[in-house]
């Protein structure tokens, strides 16, 4: 099985379970051909960089996967026909990796050298 990532961009005003939806649909695709899900993530309504298909924003979903080519290529035109999905790139990736939440550093201060004396 080779790794996938995949970045979908919803459209705005689709309601968060429509969207559950569509993942989990996406999700039997790729358990069923055959294949692993490594990680989904929503990072929710976002900016877009530029308009797409007139949106300036949208709904952005991370899946990391695992499957074979066949079942990548018909995600991709799966992303194509749906209706709430505004763009869809999925990429080959040569190592998996997870995107980790940065977490703000905590600065503990040192312990201060005890004196004797």
């Amino acid at each position: 099985m080779t790794s996938y990532e995949s970045i979908l961009i919803f459209k705005p005003e689709l309601p968060v379970e429509e969207v559950d939806k569509i993942v989990s649909k996406l999700e039997k695709m790729i358990l069923g051909g055959p294949g692993e899900i490594v990680q989904i993530d929503k990072w929710g309504l976002r900016k877009t960089a530029y308009p797409v298909k007139k949106y300036k924003e949208g709904f952005f979903t991370y899946l990391n996967y695992k499957t074979s080519p066949a079942v990548a290529n018909s995600l991709d035109k799966t992303f194509l026909v749906t209706d709430g999905i505004l763009r869809g790139i999925t990429t080959k990736i040569k190592r998996p990796r997870r995107i980790k939440v940065k977490k703000e550093k905590i600065k503990v201060a040192a312990p201060e050298p005890k004196v004797e004396g």
